[in-house]
């Protein structure tokens, strides 16, 4: 099979199966499967497939076709220039494009040697990316699945990260070490879909990520409360917290942030314009 024929039957079999995004997915599946760049795959329309790669694809095929998101199909996810080893079986959202907003935020304000925690971490993409940019920095991440605490471990260790980010688990701020010292940023990417929206979620989200990693009770604002309400505790007189949110919950939020006490409050917007972080400074 060459590529110029992989490439229409990718695109005719997602087309099929409802795949909106079936031409970009066509793409990556085959720069996937050749270990070439989108470019030279589009350069190479006679090239033949060998034996494995056709039988590969043909098993990527299969799975997408049943809504499998690609990245867990190819074991990774990209985030902030890096490559985030993924998996269904860690119990953990995909790291997403909109996630890096928050992050540029965050690295943004910090100087460089600033003790981060990041609640709900999953794969730990935040920390590690934090990490990553500020070589003076350290960070501890915490999730209440004791699966994705493992997979940001083992993620760190990956990236060499593991002696400046710390993985602990336990629900929020039950998992941060006693005597631990107050952080100068707390960071976040909460579970914030209502419940009533859930069944409204893209099949890729609603069938093959975590559940709990997603819903934020009733009126999506479950998490928020708790975050707010326990920082506190652990986050530094002129400190900051940034939190993900949904792009219709900036309003809400920023009330729980002034109820709180806090100041500075600053919506951080992505790439359309919509809401996507919400930053604040603790003053007192």
């Amino acid at each position: 099979m060459r590529i110029k024929e992989a490439y229409s039957l990718i695109k005719n079999e997602l087309k099929g199966a409802g795949i909106d995004e079936f031409e970009n997915d066509s793409a990556l599946i085959l720069s996937e499967v050749t270990k070439k760049t989108p470019l030279s795959v589009k350069l190479s329309p006679d090239e033949e497939l060998s034996e494995s790669e056709e039988k590969r694809l043909l098993h990527i095929i299969e799975r997408r076709k049943k809504r499998e998101p690609l990245q867990f199909i190819f074991g990774y996810a990209y985030f902030m220039g890096i490559k985030i080893p993924v998996s269904k079986e860690d119990d953990t959202l995909i790291p997403r494009f909109d996630t890096e907003m928050l992050c540029e935020a965050v690295l943004k304000e910090m100087k460089g040697e600033e003790r981060v925690l990041d609640l709900c971490t999953g794969t730990g993409c935040i920390l590690l990316a934090i990490a990553k940019n500020k070589a003076n920095s350290y960070g501890v991440g915490c999730d209440i699945s004791e699966k994705a605490v493992i997979a940001a471990k083992r993620n760190a260790d990956h990236f060499s990260l593991s002696d400046r980010c710390s993985f602990f688990s336990g629900d929020l701020y039950e998992a941060v070490p006693d005597r631990t010292e107050p952080f100068d940023i707390i960071v976040s990417n909460p579970p914030y879909i209502r419940e009533r929206d859930m069944e409204s979620l893209m099949p890729e989200v609603r069938l093959y990520e975590p559940e709990r990693a997603l819903l934020g009770g009733e009126d999506g604002l479950c998490f928020y409360r708790r975050i707010i309400k326990g920082s506190d505790a652990f986050l530094k007189v002129n400190g900051s917290i940034f939190l993900e949110i949904g792009y219709d919950e900036g309003e809400d939020v920023s009330n729980l942030l002034k109820e709180a006490g806090f100041s500075d409050i600053r919506i951080i917007k992505d790439l359309s314009a919509l809401d996507r972080g919400i930053c604040a400074k603790k003053r007192i």
